[in-house]
């Protein structure tokens, strides 16, 4: 079995599983932000009203909310947003409860590995399309609907139809002008935005080995764009000294098998690797920056989650101080 296979089969008691099982898996940990928290309430209101008991949650412990999507709250409803969650984390006793203000917190995808609430192995959901960000700890990460959400909360498990594979091999480190985001939209390039629909995408190769926790973070993040289940990076060295910075510990890594299967593989050269943009309007439509039309910028944005780890910071900085000295 892959990685993903074998943490489902974990997950669902199993002692192996194939692409297009159905299983039901225990849930390790499960987020949500300002966005989806308020739509998760509104399922938990339709449940009490038929009579279904929701007064308490299946583990608080393993549940965490983030404010990151409409701070500072800009009108009436964003503000009542925020209080609605607030008055949730209390009423049901979780804890972990990241308030905006200050700069104390972030984005939700960030949060997930900067606080080390996700370990390699786990089967972690959240209310949001680009929870897929954090496969990149070795975890089976993604993001679920409202209802779904809602469920896992009560219930602390989710049906899951185990996905096929595909095997993206990055051959080499790559060069310095080239970081991940570059290698994500070619392979989004080459497969289409819906090319990894309902498939897991995972990432490997000597390239990959060579790559920091947080440029990982990136490739598996815009696994969503592709339309994938899931992205996921099997854990290393790397990620064991990251995450133990962090102050985790107990570690259970989980690899997939020497003769695991996999229904695509795409192999990439480092070496032939160039910048690449992505042009409107479309994140597959994509073209190598020596061919992209100049346009001036009057300003840029690097704060999402794709690009809000201090890594990609620290390179903002660099160019902004190579380009001030040319």
């Amino acid at each position: 079995m892959n990685i993903v296979e074998k943490i489902l089969a974990r997950a669902s008691g199993k002692s192996s599983v194939a692409p297009d099982d159905v299983v039901f898996a225990n849930v390790d940990k499960v987020m949500m932000h300002d966005v989806s928290g308020p739509g998760v309430l509104k399922v938990f209101d339709k449940l009490r009203k038929q009579g279904i008991e929701v007064d308490k949650l299946w583990d608080p412990t393993k549940v965490w909310v983030a404010e990151d999507h409409f701070v500072p709250s800009a009108d009436k409803l964003s503000a009542e947003n925020i209080v609605k969650l607030t008055d949730f984390t209390k009423n049901y006793g979780i804890e972990k409860h990241f308030k905006y203000g200050m700069g104390q917190y972030g984005i939700c995808h960030t949060l997930s590995h900067e606080q080390a609430m996700v370990m390699p192995g786990d089967v972690y959901v959240g209310g949001d399309s680009h929870t897929n960000t954090t496969g990149a700890l070795g975890a089976f990460a993604v993001g679920l609907g409202h209802t779904d959400i809602a469920y896992v909360l009560l219930n602390g498990n989710i049906w899951f139809k185990v996905p096929e594979t595909y095997y993206f091999k990055l051959n080499g480190k790559l060069p310095d002008h080239v970081m991940a985001k570059d290698l994500i939209l070619k392979i989004i390039g080459e497969i289409g935005n819906d090319g990894g629909a309902y498939r897991t995408m995972q990432f490997g190769g000597s390239g990959i080995d060579e790559m920091s926790v947080e440029s990982r973070l990136t490739l598996c993040n815009m696994t969503t764009e592709a339309g994938a289940k899931n992205g996921i990076v099997e854990p290393d060295q790397k990620v064991v000294d990251y995450l133990s910075s962090k102050g985790a510990t107990n570690f259970n890594l989980v690899n997939g098998d020497d003769d695991a299967e996999y229904a695509k593989v795409f192999e990439f050269e480092s070496s032939e690797m160039e910048p690449i943009i992505a042009k409107p309007f479309s994140p597959d439509n994509t073209c190598v920056v020596s061919e992209a039309p100049s346009v001036e910028l009057d300003k840029s944005y690097i704060g999402s989650c794709t690009g809000a780890k201090y890594e990609d910071l620290e390179a903002e900085q660099k160019f902004s101080k190579e380009e001030k000295l040319r």
